[in-house]
């Protein structure tokens, strides 16, 4: 992570960091590289779980877990969060892509999520965040294509469109209670 993201996620912490210059003391120590360095994927991806766990930190919820690059349920994601608070929990796994899919490519990404959510007791969302209006139409293709025959997964997957996530019929949808 940059430091400037260093900084943004440590807000969700006890002691958040509050200045740059010590967030580059700890980028020296951890040896962690420039943001000028870090690959658009990475930096978009990071900024996504960041988001949600402020997003989560700022209406009470706490991160129990989370994990970038994550195999979690035996589904490849660019990241996996688990938000509680109190008895409720909240399981959101990500996905960042920056090139353009077609919307048959976009299935296949998105088909082994539905086969998890069908097989769950839990079920969990899958947050969406892609590069280029056309690109996101053929998600939202994709995402109607999958769950057309399927009225037991109601509400997988949110896609990020113009600051705020979009549940699969375009209508606005907050990430928690």
């Amino acid at each position: 992570m940059s430091p400037a993201q260093i900084v943004r996620l440590s807000q969700s912490w006890k002691h958040p960091l509050n200045s740059a210059r010590r967030t580059l003391q700890i980028q020296r120590r951890l040896h962690l590289v420039r943001s000028s360095v870090v690959q658009p994927h990475v930096r978009e991806t990071n900024d996504m779980l960041i988001d949600v766990i402020l997003e989560g930190h700022a209406k009470g919820w706490s991160t129990f877990f989370w994990e970038k690059e994550s195999m979690a349920a035996g589904l490849r994601s660019d990241f996996f969060i688990d938000l509680r608070k109190g008895s409720k929990t909240h399981l959101y796994f990500g996905e960042m892509q920056i090139s353009d899919l077609t919307v048959e490519q976009w299935i296949r990404k998105l088909t082994p999520y539905v086969v998890l959510y069908e097989q769950r007791a839990h079920p969990f969302y899958v947050l969406l965040k892609c590069s280029g209006a056309y690109n996101k139409q053929r998600l939202m293709t994709a995402i109607n294509e999958v769950l057309k025959d399927r009225s037991k997964v109601r509400r997988p997957f949110l896609v990020w469109h113009e600051g705020q996530w979009l549940n699969r019929s375009g209508e606005v949808q907050e990430l928690l209670e």
